[in-house]
């Protein structure tokens, strides 16, 4: 994302009234959009939390983020409450299994719930910041239908 669309966006998630810890998890997810690239091997995990860039999963971005921003650990045993409406900024996760696009399995998916974006870049709509081998791949900024479908369970940080 450019400096400006992060700003446009940013300013859109301030005028909702954000607590500054969801403001922070969230601009500090948008400059890291594009930044990794979708692995499960190796290091990926501890890459996500202690680089800038590279290799990365889910969990190793989301938790560099949470480091970044709230100088927090996000431990995946913590996501178990679902019922919970998400806000933006908060993590959700489902723990279905599947495997990646390199053939590597894995228990689930955890993603930062951006909430509903009238200028998300594929339209209004609810969208999610994540890691993964969908889409493009990597870190990035997707529209996700029925996210709270797929992602039941809520993490509040």
């Amino acid at each position: 994302l450019t400096e400006t669309q992060i700003q446009e966006y940013m300013s859109m998630f301030r005028a909702m009234n954000l607590s500054e810890s969801q403001l922070a998890i969230l601009e500090d997810a948008l400059r890291h959009v594009g930044a990794y690239y979708y692995s499960l091997t190796g290091s990926a995990h501890q890459n996500g939390i202690n680089s800038d860039s590279g290799p990365s999963e889910c969990s190793g971005f989301v938790s560099g983020v949470l480091s970044r921003a709230l100088g927090r650990s996000f431990n995946n045993a913590s996501l178990g409450r679902t019922g919970i409406t998400p806000q933006p900024g908060d993590i959700m996760a489902h723990s279905r299994g599947g495997s990646g696009s390199n053939g590597q399995s894995y228990t689930g998916h955890v993603v930062i719930y951006a909430g509903y974006m009238s200028n998300g870049p594929d339209g209004p709509g609810e969208y999610i910041i994540d890691c993964t081998s969908s889409g493009s791949g990597g870190s990035q900024l997707r529209k996700c239908n029925n996210c709270r479908t797929k992602y039941p369970k809520v993490y509040r940080p």
